[in-house]
């Protein structure tokens, strides 16, 4: 083999290593790639009162859904919204069995609906369509893959967990405290609701178990109710009530 085709080898593999190594990264960080995605359901609700949190992990011995139910009780919600990682493994009838348990308490407490809006790469359930809507113990359950919007009182409200910024849930978490260290809290979310050209709205999320609220109220991180060994839970609560909007926390465990 010529000298020339000697060369051509290694240009060859760093061609490939980066169409690999660009490939992962693009999986890895969907948010790189994607333009602004369609709403997967626009809700205009007459109810007066909303709760949004997430990252509940329900079934992972390491949920506080004691702590979390507790502060339900006190506030008089109609509708819940979880913005993902509701259960730790929805492929195990376990979870599926705490769930049913988690709604029977919360239609005691008077929920009437409730929005799961599943992660697209975490630990939720798989649904074949885009939407999915049944009802249980009288709660009107709606399962919504990627985005869902509200408008209540004429206030748009853009919930998503937040895995489309960052597939791997522990690195999310981890870039997020490199971020806050450089000065820059609330980083991705941030950059997916720039992305996503939410400028007016208000923007809802979980993914990294870190609580945040942005200086204008307008971007949120509800954190957390899984609190591990080495790494306490920090949970909160974005309310709507009528013309108010407030977030409650971190609720630390």
């Amino acid at each position: 083999m010529s000298s020339s085709g000697w060369a051509f080898i290694p240009l060859f593999y760093g061609i490939f290593l980066f169409l690999v190594l660009l490939t992962d990264l693009l999986w890895l960080f969907p948010f790189l790639s994607i333009r602004i995605p369609k709403v997967t359901l626009r809700e205009k609700l007459k109810f007066k009162n909303v709760v949004i949190l997430s990252d509940v992990h329900l079934g992972s011995g390491l949920e506080r859904v004691d702590v979390l139910t507790r502060i339900l009780e006190k506030i008089d919600s109609e509708v819940i919204v979880i913005a993902g990682d509701l259960l730790e493994d929805a492929r195990k009838e376990v979870f599926s069995k705490r769930l049913l348990e988690w709604l029977r308490e919360l239609s005691s407490l008077g929920i009437e609906r409730f929005y799961y809006v599943l992660s697209e790469s975490s630990h939720d359930p798989r649904i074949g369509g885009p939407y999915l809507n049944f009802l249980v113990f009288g709660i009107q359950l709606h399962m919504i893959r990627g985005f869902l919007e509200l408008d209540l009182n004429r206030r748009k409200v853009y919930v998503t967990h937040g895995d489309v910024c960052c597939r791997n849930g522990f690195l999310a978490w981890l870039l997020e405290g490199i971020l806050k260290e450089l000065g820059v809290e609330g980083g991705l979310e941030r950059i997916l609701k720039s992305k996503l050209g939410l400028s007016e709205s208000l923007f809802v999320m979980g993914h990294t178990h870190r609580f945040f609220v942005s200086e204008d109220g307008k971007v949120v991180n509800c954190g957390s109710w899984k609190s591990y060994p080495k790494r306490p839970g920090e949970g909160g609560l974005a309310i709507l009530r009528g013309e108010e909007f407030r977030v409650l926390g971190p609720f630390r465990f």
